[in-house]
């Protein structure tokens, strides 16, 4: 049975090639991400970009790792007043309705390769329907660049801005809903989305398409008898 040699032959290969991606993950992909981000971190910073960022890597866990660009929390202006114990008694409590979760999040998953994701700001006022954004998906760590992070932080800074309250928008049609929405298309789950749908309406119109063709053979076959 000369299978079994040649998939014992592939498999070595795979085992290969994943050792090869978690080594050039750990000694030079990992932090050349968090350079970039860092450098963005900085850049933000000198120009006093409202958003204060942060970068760190999270690599507790071996051979699934992140490494974070994170916007800080902010105020929406919405204070609220809550009934508050203290010490036993009932206090009338100022609070500050704040937004926060907005990150980048570079993922290294089990498979060797590097997912960007990136997730929105929400808080107890405003929402959006997706969790998260994946950008980029199954990108071989040998391929991550200066350019190709340059051009993610991009869609980052896009992203947090048309999730925050404090880049609230009053038109509804603009470029920068089209902008959005291609962010959406980027997401390897919408694609997926977006395909079945086409196939499903190419399917349903390909019925309508094969009932008429009968339909008009049997009319031309019936007008020649």
């Amino acid at each position: 049975m000369k299978f079994i040699e040649r998939e014992k032959n592939l498999l070595d290969l795979r085992i290969a090639e994943l050792e090869a991606r978690r080594t050039t993950w750990s000694s030079s992909t990992k932090q050349l991400i968090q350079d970039v981000f860092s450098e963005a971190v900085n850049e933000a910073s000198s120009v006093q970009h409202p958003f204060r960022l942060s970068s760190r890597i999270n690599d507790d866990d071996k051979n699934e790792e992140t490494v974070q660009l994170t916007a800080g929390v902010n105020k929406t202006g919405v204070i609220v007043e809550e009934d508050r114990e203290i010490n036993g008694s009932i206090h009338k409590v100022k609070r500050h309705i704040g937004e926060k979760g907005c990150s980048l999040v570079a993922s290294f998953g089990i498979d060797g390769s590097v997912f960007f994701m990136i997730f929105p700001y929400r808080s107890d006022r405003h929402s959006w329907e997706e969790d998260c954004i994946i950008v980029k998906s199954m990108v071989d760590p040998n391929d991550v660049s200066k350019k190709k992070l340059e051009k993610i932080i991009s869609q980052f800074f896009f992203y947090a801005r048309f999730s925050s309250i404090k880049g609230a928008r009053l038109k509804r049609l603009d470029m920068e809903i089209f902008r959005y929405y291609y962010l959406l298309l980027l997401d390897i789950r919408n694609r997926k989305k977006v395909t079945a749908t086409a196939l499903s309406v190419a399917y349903d119109w390909s019925k309508i398409i094969a009932a008429g063709a009968i339909g008009y053979f049997v009319a031309v076959a019936v007008q020649s008898s």
